[in-house]
């Protein structure tokens, strides 16, 4: 796998390495025999991707991320945007979705859009 592409987590303090630790440990015995390769690091200094990596899954419905009003200077900080990108690649679940949906300022149409992409897409997704 190459590195950029590589599972990290990244953390600030003791307390949330030894978080870290643990919870790759108990996610390593559920899955047995697959190996975790998910790399622990401490945090440094932060380099945001350029734009056309930022919610790179939700860029590729571009009728969904104009409807929203999704600009280059969005891309970075919208929570919304965010929320779309993973479900739209299965993160999360339906009723997720559903609790969620009035409180992401879509219409009717874009609700019915994603719905159908979580319902397609399912636990299937992990890269954003």
């Amino acid at each position: 796998m190459k590195r950029q592409y590589m599972s990290l987590i990244l953390y600030h303090n003791e307390q949330q390495r030894q978080i870290a630790e643990a919870s790759r440990a108990e996610e390593q015995v559920k899955r047995a025999p697959e190996q975790i390769i998910t790399e622990i690091a401490p945090a440094g200094p932060f380099y945001p991707a350029e734009n056309y990596h930022q919610k790179y899954r939700l860029q590729g419905h571009t009728d969904l991320a104009k409807g929203i009003g999704l600009t280059p200077d969005l891309l970075h900080t919208s929570h919304v945007a965010a929320r779309l990108n993973g479900y739209l690649i299965g993160v999360s679940g339906l009723k997720q979705f559903e609790d969620e949906a009035d409180l992401l300022g879509l219409s009717k149409d874009q609700v019915q859009y994603v719905r159908e992409y979580v319902i397609q897409n399912e636990g299937g997704g992990i890269f954003c």
